[in-house]
């Protein structure tokens, strides 16, 4: 099977789970089991975000989103994805808090409580993704100008087009594999890694975007000028 049909039945598989535990959500709310209520909630995020993921990786339908201004242009996730992972990402972390941090009966014994420690743990993930999505508008982007690339993955990073050596999808020393990464690495030995799989549906497709503005520098005027994303679209499902 090969990875299109495995997220197509993922996410077939997905959709009566997602019901079932939306349904558990409800049920316990009305019973006043809010712990409960808490883990049925992170398991409906991992649910749903596996809905949105198979919709987008299934059907081979990834599009970025991009912005262009006279300085550059920008291009995020597809936003079925940035919403997906993000989704997948705060259900486990919730369902973790729940299951594995340490707990403390109340006055009846019959329900078991998070501790402060473990409601700190699921809020300032939730407020990290938050504030992610509030500041680049995406959970991650890249930005590509006449004069340089910026990188928002894990943090902010960018150089000049001087600087770089080579477009990659691996760091130096690795073996050579199927990578859906975008990787540029720097005269320094810097090391750039953007994953690209929320971004097209081939991952190499941004990739080889990426190489093609740096060994032709008299194109990136298309950064500028609206031309870049056309020329994205156009390869990005070959």
């Amino acid at each position: 099977m090969n990875s299109r049909r495995a997220w197509i039945v993922l996410g077939v598989l997905a959709v009566p789970c997602a019901l079932l535990s939306a349904f558990g959500v409800v049920m316990e709310t009305i019973w006043g089991d809010y712990p409960e209520t808490i883990q049925f909630a992170g398991i409906t995020a991992v649910f749903v975000g596996m809905v949105l993921a198979s919709r987008a990786w299934g059907f081979d339908v990834v599009t970025p989103r991009s912005s262009s201004d006279d300085t550059g242009t920008t291009f995020r996730p597809d936003r079925r994805l940035d919403i997906a992972l993000p989704l997948v990402v705060l259900g486990v972390v919730i369902n973790g808090v729940c299951t594995l941090s340490p707990f403390v009966a109340n006055g009846q014994g019959t329900h078991r409580w998070p501790t402060s420690l473990g409601v700190v743990v699921a809020v300032s993930v939730a407020a990290f993704l938050v504030w992610r999505f509030a500041r680049w508008g995406a959970s991650k982007y890249l930005r590509l100008t006449p004069t340089g690339i910026e990188v928002g993955y894990l943090r902010q990073l960018s150089c000049d087009w001087n600087q770089v050596r080579d477009v990659t999808g691996v760091p130096p020393g690795r073996r050579a594999r199927a990578s859906h990464d975008v990787g540029i690495l720097l005269s320094d030995n810097t090391f750039l890694r953007l994953p690209a799989s929320t971004f097209t549906p081939h991952a190499a497709a941004l990739r080889n975007l990426v190489a093609f503005y740096w060994r032709h520098p008299d194109a990136r005027v298309e950064l500028t000028d609206g031309s870049a994303p056309r020329r994205l679209a156009a390869t990005a499902t070959l």
